[in-house]
Formats: structure tokens, C-alpha cells, sequence
């Protein structure tokens, strides 16, 4: 039992054992008590003159080198004081004017994109050296991360981007038919010889229009691979394109994106430029665009974040691109490239009013067997759009039945519930259907009959037309069409832009709309009110548009790449720029930091001169402007020297990503004749500085030639003077007709051989090279000759006397039969 009196504090305890380390650092601690004055002051200068030696000796120069040009910056241009803290703003700043005062270390001018990832690296790094507590908010984060990550996408594979979606939408064609199908390693695909490209003037337009805005594109594109006939040219499909004549439609217009793709990689013969395109094109018969390339897919892979002209593009390729493309876009829905042809499919059906099923299977090459079974009607289903190409793309469907999403399912004809054996068994027992027990696959029959019954219970069950139009009059907002919106509401900053497209009524009665057949008109836009709407799209303010930062647009100020990891064709990362976003990673993301106040939107707006308004500008251009303008973006003509010698071609890249092309430049007077052509700039100037008329008419004039006039031979020496011909039939008599007179004799001799009559020069060379070949080595025999060569053999010694002694016939056998017998001794 517990004792209250009692106290275990009246308890005595002896005292602990002595610590056994008690004495340890005895002498290091004494030592220190006896130099604590001398070490206070050591220690003190030893770390106020510590320097960083941090990392290899190339690093510490680039890490001194933008720290203080960013100490610089911010004192004497932000007239910022050193001590305080930067914000984010400031930076942007400085990245923004690093073209304005740092060069290339290379011949260029263009600064390289991974020179300024490393200069935002180091000034990163020097800031948070000298301020701990600095952060970046969320949104200046996501900005820096994603210019650095994605940066400005080489043109190159942009264009081709948007060329395989709009060449796929308007041949309505499968993705393995116009790109290499998976399993398959050659190149079947549409190549440039497959597409025929013929350019119209229309005489309507009056000439004081530039020439490419009074042409009309017509193709005849051929798809030798479809599917099933991938070996069988019996059945190969042709579709006929024309061009789009509204300006606002240029970005998916097929044949103006494949002339430009085309000029930015030379494969049109004798032009780098549209204009010359052009005027080569309306020069040949027919019309038609010469393709350099013929046998080069028109869809090139893309390896290592470059075109393989050799290899054409994988589905999975376009399959990337137009995820790419939706995501981009705002959708949100798993794109396939196989919708693409449902959505022409649907759309073809539509043309003539109602649904018809013979367009769309004419359209997308199925058979009548597929007619018949319902295989066309499943590709068309119930979707009610307008159909042709412009018209398509300016239509805007009823929201019931667009795209699909979680809150309001949509069920369409394309997507139903499976026929499961329960229900076939439960179809064959109704005494209606006793019949189809005596057919031979009645199994078969009843899923076809459960599917048709169902689909016809899904029509009824869609709104009809006119009340989707209803219902879209009375809940939705018109939309400003695409040609009609000022570029102050397009935001084309983001990555999300929601794209209006015109629903206009005047579109369904529009006769001169572009369709996909050479019979279409072209209306050209020389009228009143299509010039009213140029100078309002040209003339608009673009101060009004709050979403968009201009102060980090480096190159362009739309991004033609996605962000997304798993993009096949997404930009490639250089190595300081993962360790960018490394840093920006471990930054705090604090939006109520109170030490960043928050910007202005309204000094983000976009200003007009800014590349973003200048491209808006000229995507909805003229053909004059737009085709040309997006066949020379990015890139280079080599005008100085040799390629071949360039050891290092990275400054001839400019901004782009891929290997520069090299294009063949052309006398400035090749419409009047004049066929120079080189790829040195220096030597095309110097021959237009002598070429004249009368040079031109000169050699226009030397075409000369002249025909064998032996009995069945039909061989023609053609030739740029009388010389070169007859040269060349003298060539010809002597190798095919040769004569008794004709035949040449050895001028050396002494050799059996010798004896023989030898048809042709080269034949006589050919046995001066294999019998007389042994003479000793020895200086030209021939006194007075100052020529110190030793001479091994009498081919070359008998050429010598030939041409510097003029020596010939017996003279020069007699000179030779005395180095013949010159003994070695001698």
C-alpha cells in the first residue's frame, strides 16, 4: 500500500562515474583558446574574399559572364537599385533585349535558342544566390517554362503539319493511303509525281492584280496504295482539287500549302520562288508545275526533329499531328484520323441536299458491295452538315450534335450497343421472324435486321433541322465570321484558341463556292467590298486584345507545337533547358506573395507591328502574299560561297530546326530565255552584270544539229554551235561507221601489235597505255627543253612532244625511238 509521508527526494544517491571522454579535444580546444584573436581574423578575410569555382572553367566564365551583364542591365537600363529583390517582369525584360546587345559567336545573326535558355539558367541562379526568398507566381512560371520548352517550331514542319490534315480532308482518303500504313516499309505513299498541280489564269481579273492573285490552282492527285490495292494499279483512285478562293481559308487550302512545302525544300524545277513557280508553270504546255523531285513523298518522316526527304511519313506520324491539333484547338475529344474521313464522308453525302450515299461513296472509294451492306451509310450517319470544302469549313454544328462530352452524353448512330447473342436468340423467337430460320446464315441476318431497327429508332429520336436551327437562332450568340473578326479577337497566345467559324445563310446559296471538282468557278476578290474588308483587317488596332504577352514572343508570336510529353514531333530539349525547368520546379508557385503585385493586362496587349499581328496579317492575305511569304519563313539562301565548304552549317540555319536547302538561283532573265543556273550567289550577279538581250538572242540562236546520213541509223548530233556537232558526229563515224580512211595507226610502233588499225582515239589511247608503257625514266630527250619531269612512259612523253614541241608524224617517232633506247646506265 502507497505511503503518503513518503519522499523519494530524501533518498541519497552517489555521485555519477567519471566520463571517460571528458578530456577528449584537449589540445585542439587549448590551441584554439590560445589563437582565438589571430583565428577570428583569419576566418573573417578567408570568407570575405571566397570566390565561386563552382563547376568546370568554361561554366564559371558563362556564370560570371551573364551575372554581370544582368547586374548591368538591371541598374543602368531598369534603373533598379542591386539590393533589392528583381520580380519576374524584370527578367522578361532582359530577355527580351539580349538580341540588342549580345552577338553570335558564330557568322550569323541569329541568336541561338540555347544561348538564351543558358542565360536565363545563370541569371536564375545568381538571383537566388543573393535573394532566398525569391519566387516566381504560377503564371510567370508556366510562361518561362513553356518558351523555353517549346520555343519557336521550324516552319518547315509546320507547314507540313498543316498540309497532311488539309491534303487528308480533302481527298477524304484513309491515313495509310496517303502515308506509309503500319507493317509496310517502302514508300507507299502519295509522292510528288502523283500530283498533278496546274496553274489558270482567270481572264476575268484584271491585269494590274499581281500575277498569283489572277491564278487558280487545279490538282489531279492519284492514290496508288489504298487500301486492300496497295500492289494493283488496276485501282487506283483519282480525286480532282481545286484552290480556295477566299482569303480567310488560305491555312488549310491543300494546294497553296503543298506549293509552298514544296519551294521550301527546292523540289520545283527551276524555282525558289512562287512567282517563278508560276511563270515556269504558264510557260510549259498544260500548265502544270514541274516537280525537281518526283519520286520524293510529298509527307516526309521526321528524324530527329527533321525532314527525311527519303522516307515518307508513318500514320502514326499524322495519327501525332492532328492530336497536336486538337489539343491546340481547344478539343477536348480523342481525335482519330480515321474521323476525318467520316466527317467527309457526311459531309459528301450532303452536296445535292439530302442524303446522298452515292457522293460519299464515291467520295471515300468504296464499292458497291459497301453501298449495299450499309458500310457507306455507317461512315455517313445522321449528322446533318453542308459539304463543300469552304462550306465545311465554315459551318458550325448544332452543340447537340457536336463534339461528345462527360455532362451531356450524345448518342449517334456510330457508337451503339453491342448485339449480344441473348438478343439475336430473343429476335429468332418472335413468330413475325419464323422465316429467317429457313436462310442460311439466319444469325447473321437478324444482327443486320436488330442493327437497322435500332439505327432508325436513334434517327427519330435526333432533332431535325430546322429545329436544331431554332434552337441555335434562340440560345446562341452569333458568331463574327473569320474574315469579319479584327485580329484583337483572336487570341493567339494561347494554346487553347477556340476557333468561330463563320455559320453565314448567305453559305448555302453561295454558287461560286469552291468545290472539289475542276468544274468550279473562281470569283477573284477585286470587287468594292473585298477590297473594304482588306483595309479593315490591315488598319485594325490590336491594343484591345488582354491576353496575349509580347514581350516573350522571341521569334513568332504563335506557337505551332503542343506541349504535350508524348508528342511524337514535339520539340526536342536541349540539356540547359531541362535544367531551366529544374530551377523554375523548385521555385516556389505562391499567387499571394505580396512582394509581386500583379501586372496590368493591359500592357500585354499586342501591338500591330509585333510578328503576331504581322503573320495574323498575311495568313489572311492574298495568294501573293500568303503562298510566298510561307515558302521563305526560315530560311536561307546561300549567296557567298561554296556549301560544300562550309565545315559548319549550324549558321545557315537561322531559326530553324532542320538542314538548311540549298536553292539553285536563276538568271533574273530566265522568262526571256537565259537558262544560267548555279547555287553561288556571286556567279548568278556576275553573269546578269553580261547578260544582255543581244547575248541571250545569240544563244538562243546556236542550236544546231545534224543527222547520219548512213542508211538505218538514226543518230542526231545536236549541239550549241556548228563545232560541237560536227565533233560529235566525227565521234560517231569513227565508233559506229568507221572507214578504211578513218582508222588511226600507232605512231609509236616497234611492237607486233602496232601493226593492227585501231578505230577511234580512245582505242589507240587504250593501246598506247598497255604496249608502250617501258621506256626508262628520263628527261625530255629533245635539246633546248627546260621541263625538268622525269618521263616513265611514252604515253606521256609522246603528249609532251605533241603539245610544247609541236612535234608530230615521223619527227615525233623519231624522237621516241631514241628514248626508247636509252639504256638505264645512261
Amino acid at each position: 500500500m502507497d505511503d503518503p509521508d513518503y519522499d523519494s527526494d530524501d533518498l541519497e544517491f552517489s555521485p555519477p562515474p567519471p566520463n571517460p571522454d571528458a578530456s577528449a579535444g584537449a589540445r585542439a580546444i587549448q590551441a584554439i583558446r590560445n589563437q582565438a584573436s589571430q583565428l577570428r581574423i583569419d576566418s573573417k578575410k578567408a570568407v570575405k574574399q571566397l570566390q565561386s569555382v563552382n563547376g568546370a572553367p568554361m561554366t564559371r566564365v558563362q556564370r560570371a559572364h551573364w551575372t554581370n551583364v544582368w547586374n548591368v542591365f538591371r541598374v543602368e537600363v531598369l534603373k533598379k537599385s542591386a539590393d533589392t529583390m528583381p520580380v519576374a517582369e524584370e527578367i522578361e525584360r532582359f530577355i527580351m533585349s539580349i538580341p540588342s546587345f549580345i552577338s553570335s559567336s558564330y557568322d550569323r545573326d541569329e541568336l541561338s535558342w540555347s544561348g538564351i535558355s543558358t542565360a536565363l539558367k545563370y541569371v536564375v541562379h545568381a538571383i537566388r544566390c543573393k535573394h532566398d526568398a525569391f519566387r516566381f507566381t504560377y503564371n510567370d512560371q508556366q510562361r518561362l517554362k513553356d518558351s523555353i520548352k517549346s520555343g519557336t517550331t521550324d516552319w518547315s514542319i509546320v507547314v507540313q503539319k498543316c498540309l497532311g490534315l488539309a491534303l487528308q480532308s480533302a481527298l477524304a482518303c484513309r491515313v495509310g493511303d496517303a502515308s506509309i500504313s503500319r507493317g509496310y516499309d517502302d514508300n507507299e505513299c502519295i509522292t510528288f509525281k502523283d500530283i498533278l498541280l496546274k496553274a489558270k489564269i482567270d481572264p476575268q481579273v484584271s491585269d494590274d492584280f499581281p500575277l498569283l492573285d489572277r491564278v487558280s490552282f487545279e490538282a489531279k492527285v492519284k492514290l496508288r496504295y489504298t487500301k486492300g490495292f496497295k500492289r494493283d494499279g488496276s485501282h487506283n483512285l483519282t480525286v480532282l482539287l481545286v484552290s480556295l478562293d477566299d482569303v480567310e481559308y488560305n491555312v488549310v487550302d491543300p494546294l497553296k500549302l503543298l506549293l509552298a512545302h514544296a519551294l521550301r525544300h527546292d523540289s520545283v524545277q527551276g524555282a525558289t520562288t512562287v512567282d517563278n513557280a508560276v511563270q515556269r508553270a504558264l510557260a510549259r504546255s498544260g500548265n502544270l508545275i514541274e516537280w525537281k523531285y518526283p519520286d520524293r513523298p510529298v509527307l516526309c518522316a521526321l528524324t530527329h526533329k527533321r525532314l527525311d526527304y527519303a522516307r515518307g511519313a508513318k500514320a502514326q506520324q499524322l495519327q501525332s499531328t492532328l492530336k497536336e491539333a486538337g489539343a491546340v484547338s481547344g478539343i477536348s475529344h480523342q481525335l482519330q484520323c480515321h474521323d476525318i474521313r467520316r466527317g467527309a464522308a457526311l459531309e459528301h453525302a450532303q452536296l445535292g441536299g439530302g442524303l446522298n450515299y452515292e457522293a460519299s461513296r464515291q467520295a471515300l472509294g468504296h464499292s458497291y458491295h459497301s453501298l449495299q451492306n450499309g458500310v457507306t451509310e455507317k461512315y455517313v450517319g445522321y449528322y446533318n452538315t453542308k459539304a463543300a470544302l469552304a462550306e465545311r469549313i465554315r459551318l458550325e454544328p448544332p452543340d447537340s450534335l457536336g463534339l461528345q462530352t462527360v455532362a451531356e452524353p450524345a448518342t449517334t448512330s456510330q457508337k451503339r450497343r453491342k448485339v449480344l447473342t441473348t438478343d439475336i436468340d430473343a429476335y429468332l423467337t418472335l413468330p413475325e421472324n419464323a422465316e429467317m430460320h429457313k436462310l442460311k446464315r439466319p444469325r447473321h441476318a437478324a444482327t443486320r435486321a436488330i442493327n437497322k431497327k435500332r439505327n432508325e429508332s436513334s434517327a427519330d429520336e435526333l432533332p431535325t433541322e430546322a429545329d436544331a436551327d431554332l434552337e441555335d437562332v434562340e440560345t446562341r450568340k452569333r458568331k463574327v465570321p473569320l474574315q469579319q473578326r479584327t485580329p484583337s479577337q483572336m487570341n493567339v497566345g494561347s494554346r487553347h484558341t477556340p476557333i468561330y467559324l463563320s455559320d453565314d445563310d448567305d453559305a448555302e446559296t453561295n454558287e461560286n463556292a469552291p468545290q472539289l471538282v475542276i468544274s468550279s468557278t473562281k470569283q477573284f476578290r477585286s470587287s468594292k467590298n473585298a477590297t473594304d474588308k482588306t483595309t479593315v483587317k490591315t488598319e485594325t488596332n490590336m491594343d484591345d486584345s488582354p491576353e496575349i504577352d509580347h514581350r516573350l514572343l522571341l521569334l513568332s508570336g504563335i506557337s505551332g507545337q503542343s506541349s504535350s510529353e508524348d508528342s511524337m514531333n514535339a520539340p526536342e530539349r536541349l540539356a540547359s533547358t531541362q535544367a531551366v525547368e529544374t530551377v523554375l520546379d523548385e521555385m516556389g508557385m505562391d499567387d499571394n506573395d505580396d512582394s509581386f503585385a500583379a501586372r496590368n493586362d493591359s500592357e500585354r496587349a499586342l501591338p500591330l507591328n509585333t510578328a503576331a499581328g504581322a503573320e495574323i496579317r498575311i495568313l489572311q492575305g492574298p495568294a501573293s502574299k500568303f503562298v510566298a511569304w510561307l515558302s521563305q519563313i526560315n530560311t536561307r539562301v546561300v549567296n557567298d560561297t561554296n556549301p560544300a565548304q562550309h565545315a559548319d552549317l549550324d549558321h545557315l540555319r537561322g531559326g530553324s530546326r532542320d538542314e538548311p536547302s540549298f536553292f539553285v538561283h536563276h538568271c533574273r532573265y530566265e522568262s526571256e530565255g537565259c537558262t544560267f543556273a548555279t547555287t553561288v550567289g556571286p556567279s548568278v550577279a556576275r553573269h546578269e552584270g553580261r547578260c544582255t538581250a543581244e547575248s541571250r538572242q545569240s544563244e538562243a540562236a546556236k542550236t544546231f544539229s545534224e543527222e547520219c546520213d548512213e542508211p538505218d541509223c538514226s543518230y542526231v548530233a545536236r549541239g550549241d554551235s556548228r563545232k560541237n556537232v560536227s565533233r560529235k558526229m566525227k565521234r560517231h563515224r569513227e565508233s559506229v561507221h568507221p572507214d578504211a580512211d578513218s582508222l588511226l595507226t600507232c605512231p609509236i610502233g616497234g611492237r607486233p601489235q602496232c601493226a593492227d588499225k585501231f578505230v577511234g582515239s580512245v582505242a589507240l589511247q587504250r593501246h598506247k597505255s598497255r604496249y608502250h608503257n617501258d621506256i626508262t625514266s628520263q628527261r625530255c630527250p629533245v635539246a633546248g627543253c627546260k621541263i625538268e619531269t622525269l618521263w616513265t612512259t611514252p604515253v606521256h612523253l609522246y603528249d609532251h612532244l605533241r603539245s610544247v614541241h609541236k612535234l608530230a608524224g615521223t619527227d615525233a617517232s623519231d624522237v621516241m625511238a631514241i628514248a626508247k633506247a636509252k639504256k638505264a646506265s645512261e
